[in-house]
């Protein structure tokens, strides 16, 4: 994780992490930080994502910073980086934003629906048949959210056992390379 509001330090701090410590991809917090998904400031730190193939993971939901639209808007703009929202893009318990992410998710297949915060069953079941298992990843957001609730979730939805076993594990390992 780093901050694009610290420019090139955010950048030399993506390169070492990538190429000193393995890691697999980059995580964004655009409420914690304050910017908004698709601020150009961003743009830098996708470029390097695209060029070495490695995954953005972005926390979903906040609006002004990270709604669904921002998201696709960022998604459009990188089509080459596979981009992890998590909350499946939003973060309204209500379901109000549910449509939203499902348009969001649909006209953007380098979106991956990631399930922490999802609380119904049946869309994280709807977005699995419309788009496939592989567009869907499980997720606690631990500690913030209860993991043996969220695990549950997965448990308890209409889904296959080969389902569930991409959205568990297989899908991230894939997305991943590990």
């Amino acid at each position: 994780r780093v901050d694009p509001w610290q420019g090139e330090r955010a950048m030399d701090e993506l390169r070492r992490s990538h190429e000193d410590l393995d890691a697999r991809g980059l995580f964004l917090h655009p409420f914690e930080e304050q910017f908004a998904a698709n601020d150009e400031r961003v743009f830098p730190l996708m470029t390097y994502l695209q060029q070495q193939g490695l995954p953005l993971m972005i926390a979903g939901g906040y609006p002004g910073f990270s709604h669904t639209a921002q998201i696709g808007d960022l998604a459009r703009q990188f089509p080459d980086v596979t981009i992890i929202a998590t909350h499946g893009g939003q973060l309204n318990i209500s379901g109000l934003l549910l449509d939203d992410a499902s348009r969001m998710l649909r006209a953007n297949p380098n979106v991956i629906m990631e399930t922490s915060g999802v609380y119904r069953e049946d869309f994280i079941e709807e977005m699995v048949s419309e788009l496939g298992p592989e567009r869907v990843v499980f997720g606690s957001n631990a500690p913030y959210m209860d993991q043996g609730f969220e695990t549950l979730r997965i448990r308890l939805a209409h889904l296959s056992i080969s389902d569930k076993q991409k959205l568990g594990y297989e899908n991230i390992a894939n997305i991943l390379g590990v």
